[in-house]
């Protein structure tokens, strides 16, 4: 069971919260990379995988059981760093990119089955159900949706600013996009017919789904993100505190709660219906390195009930334990 200061057990406030506390104890702590850390990182839907973009060598993909690396994957020999990574709702595909390639596997095999090139530079993937649709969200004010079966683009969507963050439903017909103008925006991908708007005052840096595609969580920078309810966007909860970025989110499988990964190497738990925070797990911050630079990058429920997972900038992985 991880521990709390006093402090935090008594009572998380925003200003304990945001000095990072004190480090609670993982149950499980393991490197997915000794040099360099990580650019990016997801779990899949399960919480049985991870995928990683490393800063020197490339995407690995590991079983999160026994932390076995079952597969390495390079760009080819000219590849620049990957930026962005993401799974299929039914973890048997994964997608990696670099800044305007992106690449799809066979998580079984390993094998690559398709490449793209993009004109814009990269920001986010997300990836439905069997692989078969990509959206793609780019630095030149574009999302692209790609067809992953016939390699062609079934859409171009414009945005006012560039797109940071995207998310696809699971078969593949409703999309959601946000930019760095504030802007969320969601999509009939079918038609390219745009549905709801809602709009933030920093730029958006993570939009998740549920997997049954009924909840929209949008988190922006420096500020508290929004779960929203489909098809009809009501605001269902307010999540996070004020002048803090949420980098990672994943709605429980029964959408009763939603975690979220900080600066800072903290896990938050909260529930999807009313806000409340529920449980808080911190990493401890690598020697040397100040208070806010340990990112989670990715979190998870685990495999096993009462589990959390993160996946953090420099390459460690943590189980925690509620």
């Amino acid at each position: 069971m991880s521990h709390r200061c006093p402090a935090l057990a008594a009572f998380l406030s925003a200003a304990v919260l945001a000095l990072g506390g004190c480090a609670d104890v993982a149950e499980r702590h393991w490197q997915a990379t000794e040099e360099g850390g990580l650019f990016a990182a997801s779990f899949d839907p399960a919480g049985e995988h991870l995928l990683t973009a490393s800063v020197f060598h490339g995407a690995s993909l590991w079983r999160v059981s026994d932390a076995t690396r079952l597969h390495d994957w390079q760009h080819g020999e000219d590849a620049g760093a990957l930026v962005a990574t993401a799974f299929s709702p039914d973890g048997q595909h994964a997608a990696t990119a670099e800044r305007h390639r992106i690449v799809l596997w066979d998580t079984a095999s390993g094998r690559a089955l398709g490449f793209w090139s993009t004109t814009g530079g990269i920001q986010a993937l997300a990836l439905s159900a069997g692989g078969r649709r990509l959206l793609v969200g780019l630095h030149d004010n574009h999302a692209l949706l790609i067809d992953t079966a016939s390699a062609q683009p079934l859409a171009r969507i414009r945005h006012g600013s560039a797109v940071t963050a995207v998310a696809i439903s699971a078969d593949g017909r409703f999309g959601v996009t946000g930019a760095s103008d504030g802007i969320v925006q969601s999509w009939t991908l079918d038609s390219g017919e745009a549905g709801l708007s809602w709009k933030f005052d920093g730029a958006v840096t993570v939009l998740t789904l549920a997997g049954d595609g009924s909840l929209l969580f949008g988190a922006r920078a420096h500020g508290k993100g929004q779960i929203w309810r489909l098809p009809d966007g009501q605001p269902v909860a307010t999540i996070g505190q004020p002048r803090t970025t949420i980098v990672s989110a994943r709605f429980a499988a029964d959408n009763g709660t939603l975690l979220t990964g900080l600066p800072g190497g903290r896990i938050m738990l909260w529930s999807s219906a009313s806000g409340e925070l529920l449980h808080h797990w911190q990493a401890a911050q690598p020697t040397g390195t100040r208070a806010s630079g340990l990112s989670t990058l990715a979190v998870a429920y685990g495999a096993r009930p009462g589990s959390v997972l993160g996946a953090y900038s420099d390459g460690s992985v943590r189980t925690w334990v509620r």
